[in-house]
């Protein structure tokens, strides 16, 4: 749901909502969860957003960050691919599917449910003879 319609890809088979001003839209999340790239996991629109879900990050998931600090959002080209690799030692499962609403417009929100999914999972397998 990018604000001009439009998602810009930016390689990878991946897109943002770059466009022409405004760009966007831009989401918030938590500081205090983040991944090890720095990109939080818990979306939120205020403060009492983050401290609703403390129970997720153990106690503490810190603050909704500035809009100046929110990352652009990711949308998905159009048509939606996703690529898997067959192997017997190093496989990757992918999958499409539409994500249905939940009763909360707040998760709905900062998740953009309902919506298309992209799913894709890197696997090792080991073999034991």
């Amino acid at each position: 749901a990018c604000n001009d319609g439009e998602c810009t890809p930016i390689g990878g088979g991946y897109g943002a909502c770059l466009g022409v001003a405004p760009a966007g839209p831009k989401d918030l999340f938590c500081d205090g969860a983040l991944n090890v790239d720095g990109d939080g996991y818990i979306g939120c629109s205020t403060n009492v957003d983050c401290d609703v879900v403390k129970a997720a990050c153990g106690g503490d998931c810190g603050n909704c960050i500035d809009e100046a600090d929110a990352k652009t959002r990711p949308c998905f080209l159009d048509p939606i691919v996703a690529v898997g690799t067959p192997s017997t030692e190093n496989p990757t499962l992918v999958a499409t599917f539409c994500l249905p609403p939940t009763n909360n417009d707040a998760i709905n929100g900062v998740s953009g449910q309902p919506g298309p999914v992209r799913v894709t999972v890197d696997q090792l397998t080991q073999l034991h003879y």
